[in-house]
């Protein structure tokens, strides 16, 4: 995701090339699908996130020397005008989840059709979805500072799981296999 002017070169020694050029966009979140909700092409491809073009890309991933490479094609499995979606996260049932920065809302992606159902709403600019050890969902709403915890198949607010006061901007959530949630 390193294109333009003043970001790190592939040709740098001490980096890594980019998967992919993805030319204008902005790319926010990626989450390699190993369910099997979705049909089975899609097992092992990477997913990728662009909140600004409202864009949900995939590929598949081939071995290049010690990184992977990724298509050039851009495969659109989602495109919404506007479908702000800033992170994504497979659940428990297989399904991709993710939140829309500025419709304030969680959604999940079909994989009949790519049709994006809310499942949770009312946030304050959600910036990452995670699903919990317990099942639910946790969302970082970033305008109050608090990870929100919400029930995975009613959408109902079960309470506030962290609160990191007003001036944090959580933006991204990650659970250990202990339980413990990071942010």
């Amino acid at each position: 995701y390193r294109n333009g002017t003043g970001k790190f070169q592939d040709e740098y020694f001490d980096t890594l090339p980019a998967l992919r050029h993805l030319r204008r966009g902005s790319p926010v979140g990626v989450e390699v699908y190993q369910s099997y909700a979705y049909p089975s092409t899609f097992f092992d491809n990477l997913f990728e996130a662009d909140w600004s073009r409202g864009r949900l890309l995939y590929t598949s991933l081939t071995q290049a020397g010690g990184t992977f490479r990724a298509r050039e094609d851009l495969a659109e499995f989602v495109h919404g005008e506007p479908m702000p979606i800033t992170a994504l996260e497979v659940g428990p049932d297989g399904m991709l989840y993710g939140p829309l920065w500025f419709k304030n809302a969680i959604v999940r992606i079909d994989p009949k059709d790519g049709k994006d159902t809310v499942i949770a709403a009312g946030f304050q600019i959600p910036a990452a979805a995670n699903f919990g050890p317990d099942g639910n969902i946790y969302v970082s709403s970033n305008l109050t500072g608090h990870v929100l915890k919400y029930d995975r198949t009613t959408g109902a607010p079960l309470g506030i799981a962290a609160d990191l006061g007003s001036s944090a901007a959580p933006s991204g959530l990650a659970f250990d296999s202990s339980g413990r949630l990071f942010v």
